[in-house]
């Protein structure tokens, strides 16, 4: 406070909430990191890249990206600075209890501190310096999305996306052993049958289980690393079959949201659409959008969960089934049985090595 001196550094003016100031409407405002008025959804960092979504008309949790659903489209609002939900347009993301804890919801929009809220380095951040967190970092359907500390976790992270924009395409997750899970009513997942693959109930066998490599850009199989997808003689057929990874364009494969799409277009769909074991997967052109012969769900799963065959990469022992129930031993070159011994030994250690197929002392 200071005496009156009718300088321009003492004179204010008054700007109701629904009155437009001369700023602009639209464009990217600076200050916040997003543009103004231009509706986006913002999609977690987390391996499933789910979007924020209003729930119940009030709580903020994490769901499956649907196209155009209101509830998970907000938008920045250059009068009150705050982001709005395109479902409760009176609305904003909000701190309860006028900020005094770490839940997030939408409440009707006050433009006080616990509401505003700025878009900077991948983290939607307040002036406390609490941001937007996937509670427990738990990638599931309707994950309360709370606000804390930051620490740049993944569950911490989001991608601004535009719905005027087309979105960034969200890939395999490398190295990652996956089921594929075609999604027609019985749920089949593909299986290598020989060479050929099939769609088959899951049984968790290694027939079922693959794994995406990113330097060469095809889907290998985890058991047999050597071998990938590919089109059978060399791109000139539509069988889809298990070879020798060379890397060509015809073991090229990408996750292109419910497709499994090559790089001519050509994705990966149940012949007929029979949704029968042992029926044939080919590569066809895509069917428009609701095939459900040519959808597929990656469902990411720990190798230990394998069947009738051997984990890869995992140490193990090779017991006889005869009464003495003796383990598989090294002495020297050649391979005999023993007692089973303590561990302090390694003669008796095997792992299933996936990139040669073979098992190794």
């Amino acid at each position: 406070m200071w005496k009156k001196q009718n300088n321009p550094k003492q004179k204010w003016k008054i700007l109701y909430l629904d009155e437009k100031d001369a700023e602009p409407t639209t464009g990217l405002d600076e200050d916040s990191g997003l543009f103004r008025n231009r509706p986006f959804y913002l999609i977690s960092r987390l391996p499933k890249h789910r979007a924020l979504t209003v729930s119940h008309g009030r709580y903020l949790r994490i769901q499956d990206k649907k196209k155009d659903y209101a509830h998970q489209i907000f938008y920045f609002d250059h009068l009150t600075r705050t982001v709005k939900s395109k479902a409760y347009t009176a609305k904003s993301i909000s701190i309860p209890n006028s900020g005094r804890n770490n839940q997030l919801d939408i409440e009707t929009t006050n433009a006080r501190w616990w509401q505003l809220f700025d878009f900077k380095n991948g983290n939607v951040v307040n002036e406390k310096g609490k941001v937007l967190d996937v509670s427990g970092g738990a990638d599931r359907n309707n994950q309360d999305v709370i606000v804390w500390n930051l620490h740049n976790g993944l569950n911490q992270q989001w991608d601004v996306v535009y719905t005027d924009q087309p979105e960034p395409p969200v890939n395999f997750e490398p190295n990652r052993p996956f089921v594929l899970i075609n999604m027609m009513s019985n749920k089949r997942c593909l299986t290598l049958s020989d060479s050929n693959f099939v769609i088959q109930s899951r049984n968790n066998s290694p027939e079922q289980l693959f794994k995406y490599d990113p330097a060469t850009k095809t889907i290998k199989m985890f058991s047999n690393q050597l071998h990938s997808l590919a089109l059978s003689h060399s791109g000139k057929s539509r069988n889809l079959i298990a070879h020798k990874t060379d890397g060509a364009w015809y073991q090229h494969f990408e996750l292109d949201g419910k497709f499994i799409k090559n790089e001519r277009g050509l994705v990966l769909d149940v012949s007929g659409s029979k949704d029968v074991n042992g029926q044939n997967v080919i590569v066809w052109k895509k069917n428009g959008e609701n095939s459900l012969n040519q959808h597929w769900m990656v469902s990411y799963v720990d190798a230990d969960t394998v069947q009738n065959g051997i984990i890869p990469d995992k140490p193990f022992r090779i017991l006889t089934k005869m009464k003495s129930g003796r383990a598989l031993t090294m002495a020297k070159d050649n391979v005999v049985i023993r007692d089973v011994s303590d561990g302090s030994k390694k003669d008796q250690i095997f792992v299933f090595d996936s990139e040669t197929g073979s098992i190794q002392p």
